[in-house]
């Protein structure tokens, strides 16, 4: 029985890995919840067999539970002390609601659609939007979606969820090819949420000719 239960573990752990090798499943986060009570059954079968074969006295015994418990009571201490302010979209969607022109879009980074369109339908908000595809860390599906636009002057960028995995933050990949074909003109940062304006027209991208004096101007 025990060894069945085993081998039901691994092959989970096993195609977890795999379709995350595959990039069909993101190991990041609340994506990886369905583990945790794999692994707390894991912690308790070896604290059982230490306690049965190692740490006969009950002063090991009471030290082997002190270090178990010693990381989730420190983080429960820490999240109660330091509270981690949720993502807040709304402050950002309002910001650009309020300073929004006739004619502006919106691109909406993919992870923040659920949140953008919860207050989109609160609000029956009626603009241009366009939703930015799951590139993950991909920085040329990244310029393939944003040159998909129908390049309207100017257009409202809207962050929220920022992924950032193995120090790649999917807001800076994003800007970055927006500096690419554009000028940033304003921001509005919130806890978890921002909001870029880019211009992008053809004036825009073309940077500004540096002035060279002519020979007759130089100094001798």
């Amino acid at each position: 029985m025990k060894g069945d239960f085993v081998g039901l573990i691994s092959s989970a752990c096993f195609m977890t890995l795999l379709a995350s090798y595959l990039h069909k499943y993101p190991l990041a986060e609340r994506l990886l919840l369905f583990a945790v009570p794999i692994a707390l059954l894991g912690v308790a079968e070896g604290a059982v067999w230490l306690a049965g074969t190692i740490l006969r006295s009950a002063a090991a015994r009471f030290g082997l539970v002190v270090l178990l418990l010693a990381q989730p009571v420190w983080l429960v201490t820490h999240s109660l002390i330091s509270p981690r302010r949720p993502d807040d979209i709304k402050p950002a969607i309002d910001y650009i609601l309020a300073h929004q022109q006739a004619g502006d879009a919106w691109y909406v980074y993919s992870q923040a659609q659920y949140q953008f369109r919860y207050y989109a339908d609160l609000r029956h908000l009626t603009i241009n939007v366009h939703v930015g595809a799951n590139c993950a860390e991909d920085p040329s599906c990244y310029k393939a979606d944003l040159d998909s636009l129908q390049k309207p002057r100017r257009v409202w960028v809207l962050f929220s969820h920022i992924l950032v995995r193995e120090q790649n933050d999917e807001e800076q990949i994003v800007l970055s090819q927006l500096d690419r074909v554009g000028t940033r003109q304003d921001e509005k940062r919130s806890p978890g949420a921002r909001a870029y304006l880019y211009d992008l027209s053809a004036e825009a991208a073309i940077p500004s000719p540096k002035l060279v004096p002519s020979p007759a101007n130089r100094s001798k």
